[in-house]
C-alpha cells in the first residue's frame, strides 16, 4: 500500500516537473523569438530545453 502510494506520488512529481520544464522552455523560446535577443533568452531557452530532455529521459521509464 505504501509502495503504491510512493510510486504514484513520484509519478505525479515527475509529470509535474516535466510539464513545468516544458512550459518554461516554450515561454523562453517565444520571448527570444519576439524580442530577437538570442544571446540572453536564447541561451536560457537552450538550457531549459536541455532540462526538458533530461526530465523526459528520467521520467519516461517511470511514467510508462
Amino acid at each position: 500500500m505504501l509502495i503504491t502510494a510512493l510510486s504514484q506520488s513520484a509519478h505525479q512529481t515527475y509529470q509535474l516537473m516535466l510539464m513545468v520544464a516544458i512550459l518554461v522552455a516554450i515561454t523562453l523560446t517565444v520571448i527570444a523569438i519576439c524580442t530577437k535577443r538570442w544571446g540572453d533568452y536564447g541561451c536560457l531557452a537552450g538550457v531549459a530545453w536541455f532540462f526538458v530532455l533530461v526530465f523526459w529521459s528520467v521520467a519516461q521509464p517511470l511514467l510508462s
